[in-house]
């Protein structure tokens, strides 16, 4: 029998302020395990209050979000899962049906999530593409439906838009799609 691969560790630093983001990703032909800790300070009006979340993706071996949970340490937790066509349910079943059309899931504190569209996509990226996304605010854990899209400008290079707001910016990647730099947000360092 194979031993299973060691995790992949990934880490990320916030350019300004605190924050720091730890990933231990796992995939094979069966699917995708992502398992994370965030650890950061809060934008707006209590910025600089520490707060820190851990948070589990589970996809299946097209990268399609099957699973997400993420719990915070100051208490409260969410729980989402898909079916991996666009139709989710909370933790205990009741559909989810303003998240209809999402197939990936975004966390506002984390670089690991603009992976999951990459690696899902895959040779489509080539033109922009716009898709629905389950946007969990960290780390208030509220989650609403947006809309963002992602056009591959150049090798290791992503253009990434929040659709609805001016937001924009080129991520730089690496091979398997993880973040390497997102400007003014992000810097990956050795893990």
């Amino acid at each position: 029998m194979r031993s299973p691969e060691p995790p992949r560790v990934v880490r990320w630093k916030a350019v300004e302020g605190h924050g720091l983001e730890h990933l231990l990703l796992r995939a094979d032909e069966r699917g995708v395990s992502a398992d994370g800790m965030i650890i950061g300070e809060r934008f707006g009006g209590r910025f600089g209050e520490p707060y820190t979340v851990r948070y589990s993706i589970l996809c299946d071996a097209a990268w399609r979000v099957r699973r997400l949970s993420v719990d915070s340490i100051d208490g409260g937790g969410l729980v989402l899962l898909g079916d991996g066509q666009g139709r989710w349910t909370d933790g205990a079943g009741q559909p989810l049906e303003a998240l209809d059309g999402a197939i990936d899931v975004d966390l506002t504190a984390s670089c690991f999530t603009n992976t999951l569209p990459l690696r899902r996509l895959g040779r489509a990226l080539a033109g922009r593409t716009v898709i629905e996304v389950a946007y969990v605010h960290i780390p208030t854990l509220d989650c609403a439906p947006a809309r963002q899209a992602y056009t591959r400008i150049a090798p290791g290079r992503v253009l990434y838009e929040g659709i609805g707001s001016d937001f924009q910016a080129e991520l730089d990647v690496d091979e398997d799609d993880l973040v390497l730099r997102y400007p003014g947000l992000f810097d990956r360092i050795e893990a």
